[in-house]
């Protein structure tokens, strides 16, 4: 039986965390080592206990999802040393609600494709409430400046394909390769693409995309921070394109002076919309 250490990142609404703990809970096939970190300023976080279900909670200041997952990466590289016994390590959102054995599929999924030498990441199929299909995952196209969330298409293939950062599971191998520590940098936005690119400049990877580990995503639920401009909160939309420049910084500097543009018509048409409060927030982003 697997070993898999989970990750939940806790923002305010203590009842999405209880809902996610509570599916974790039910999950079969699958020992976890359930770390929940604590970012709201209320210091909220729920905690659910019985005889084997007992999450282990940290607390720290909000400087970004990264940064808190960071804090439950060391915890569990921390019992990984000393047990020896982990598998790999799920990132999971507080408003992701693990379905009958996700867990289960997502580690088979990962040993299956896991090969001597090879970082894996995992992504789980998202759905909406009503069980329709969000999202099986994305992909970055980096010479468009722009990404696609992928349903039943083929992905392109000159884009980075990535994982639902709602639920990513890494292998032993990827977590080593990156010193068991997510980019800081990016406070929200683009860590899967990140991550994926800073792998592969690393070594060989596998990405894979499990249509048969299913969460049900409340997207946005948590940071206001929809997949479109317009679905974000102003904030979360700042830190869209803040995350973007920093993106194309480390890994596709080439392609900058191509994306100063896309930008500058970007802040156009939403002064054209009358939608200042959007265009500010992508000159303080990506300029700022």
């Amino acid at each position: 039986m697997l070993t898999l250490g989970v990750i939940v990142v806790h923002f305010g609404q203590p009842e999405l965390t209880l809902r996610c703990l509570s599916h974790l809970r039910l999950q079969e096939g699958v020992r976890l080592k359930v770390i929940v970190v604590d970012n709201s300023p209320q210091g909220d976080a729920p905690l659910v206990k019985d005889s084997g279900f007992n999450p282990f909670i940290l607390r720290c200041s909000n400087k970004g999802f990264a940064h808190a997952n960071n804090q439950g990466l060391q915890e569990l590289r921390g019992f990984c040393k000393k047990e020896n016994s982990l598998d790999g390590v799920l990132l999971l959102n507080n408003d992701a609600f693990a379905m009958e054995d996700a867990l289960h599929k997502l580690g088979i999924a990962m040993t299956r494709n896991q090969r001597p030498g090879w970082a894996v990441m995992v992504g789980g199929c998202l759905l909406n409430e009503d069980g329709s299909l969000q999202t099986r995952g994305g992909c970055w196209i980096p010479s468009h400046g722009r990404g696609m969330v992928l349903l039943d298409e083929p992905h392109p293939t000159h884009g980075i394909l990535y994982p639902s950062g709602a639920a990513v599971l890494l292998n032993l191998v990827a977590l080593d390769r990156l010193d068991w520590q997510l980019d800081e940098g990016y406070f929200l936005y683009f860590e899967e693409a990140d991550t994926v690119e800073r792998l592969r400049k690393l070594g060989p990877l596998q990405v894979f995309l499990d249509q048969n580990a299913r969460f049900v995503h409340l997207q946005g639920a948590t940071a206001g921070s929809g997949k479109r401009h317009h679905d974000r909160s102003i904030r979360s939309e700042c830190h869209f394109h803040r995350s973007k420049r920093r993106f194309y910084n480390l890994h596709y500097p080439a392609f900058l002076p191509k994306m100063h543009l896309l930008h500058a018509l970007v802040v156009f048409k939403r002064l054209i919309r009358g939608e200042f409060g959007r265009a500010q927030a992508v000159i303080r982003g990506f300029w700022g």
